[in-house]
């Protein structure tokens, strides 16, 4: 990842959080590293979608 992208990813996760407060959603620190990892090309966004899914079903 640029160094411009990780200026900016705090903000943009801050804005994530702020949008699923709005409807009434937590985002946990659990789910923001899941987001950093997608971005980081840790984990897939297919694999962290179904790890979502069994999480929450």
């Amino acid at each position: 990842m640029s160094p411009e992208a990780n200026i900016v990813l705090p903000e943009v996760l801050e804005n994530i959080a702020m949008s699923c407060r709005m409807e009434g959603i937590e985002l946990t620190p659990e789910i923001r590293a899941l987001c950093l990892s997608v971005l980081n090309g840790k984990i897939s966004l297919q694999d962290s979608l179904r790890w979502l899914n069994a999480k929450y079903n």
